[in-house]
């Protein structure tokens, strides 16, 4: 199967998974997470996708992981740079009798990709700590926050010899104290200092960025019809139109952008997930005609609204 057809439907162009400087949105990981499910038949394929993740890709922040100085050191390091990687989950370590435990909190609503999420999200954690001690990770516990799967023997197969409590309140990993303190077969103290520098600025640089478009989108999204113009959301920032243009523009985006991103969620969204008729997802998405609508469609996703919506209802079947 070749990249682009695996890919189809899905929203997401592989240049676009190769950026290292932008996330994919959460409605783009849904489905792809949906058509690894259907390529794979396996519900669990995320502990194959993680385990093909090498540290080492993870650029600045794998580099970093790899060169601390013990896997407690590496835990910390973990838990304060993963938000440059991923926005699902935010993280932070507390210490318990016997050990210390991360916990991995969703930072929105995961509905039916939680486990799929989940078990992305431990794997990464679980193969970049144990990769710098170069040994075998038993008796850890991993906490998951959804009923036991029927196909739970494969969470065995993937951690083999750690302990894995389902329906719990949260999602974690308890490490054994023992674990802490094991040196890493790769510590070196000035590539430590370079990767954590640079992680930090990565961090900042997001966070600015964040800042403006991500408030940009909440005024989107806030408004009582859904849209408004380009003049009403400098206004609601109190600043000028001037002057969010500049400030967008030098984040790489753009209000348009922003809107028409909006957009496609929404309308993928109705087509998978309601019986909306078209003409009213058009009139709800801010458009004047549905033709426009639908060329805008077909433009983004190379089917019309129609076709979009039939191609979805027959994967179901």
């Amino acid at each position: 199967m070749t990249v682009e057809s695996f890919l189809e439907n899905t929203n997401i162009e592989w240049e676009e998974l190769l950026n290292d400087k932008e996330f994919i949105t959460f409605e783009q990981f849904s489905r792809l997470k949906a058509r690894t499910v259907e390529v794979s038949g396996r519900p669990w394929v995320a502990f194959d996708i993680a385990k093909t993740i090498l540290t080492s890709h993870h650029s600045s922040f794998g580099f970093g992981i790899a060169v601390c100085q013990t896997l407690g050191k590496a835990v910390s390091f973990i838990t304060n740079f993963m938000c440059i990687r991923q926005k699902i989950f935010s993280s932070y370590s507390v210490e318990e009798p016997g050990g210390l435990k991360i916990v991995f909190t969703p930072t929105i609503e995961l509905g039916e990709d939680e486990e799929y999420a989940s078990i992305a999200v431990l794997t990464l954690f679980y193969q970049s700590v144990a990769s710098i001690i170069g040994d075998k990770v038993e008796n850890w516990v991993f906490t998951l926050s959804y009923p036991q799967p029927e196909w739970h023997q494969e969470y065995e197969k993937a951690m083999p010899d750690n302990h894995f409590l389902f329906g719990q309140s949260d999602v974690s990993i308890f490490i054994p104290n023992d674990y802490l303190n094991i040196s890493s077969l790769t510590y070196e103290p000035d590539a430590y200092h370079i990767a954590t520098s640079q992680c930090e600025r990565i961090k900042k640089q997001q966070e600015t960025k964040q800042d403006i478009v991500l408030r940009v989108r909440c005024v989107l999204l806030s408004s009582d019809n859904l849209f408004i113009s380009l003049d009403d959301v400098a206004s609601t920032l109190n600043m000028s139109t001037r002057t969010l243009i500049r400030k967008l523009k030098a984040e790489g985006s753009t209000y348009q952008l922003i809107l028409d991103n909006i957009r496609k969620e929404f309308a993928i969204w109705y087509l998978t997930k309601s019986n909306m008729p078209i003409e009213k997802i058009s009139d709800t998405l801010g458009y004047q005609e549905a033709s426009n609508f639908s060329r805008t469609f077909k433009r983004w996703m190379n089917k019309t609204p129609s076709e979009f919506r039939l191609d979805a209802a027959k994967k179901k079947e």
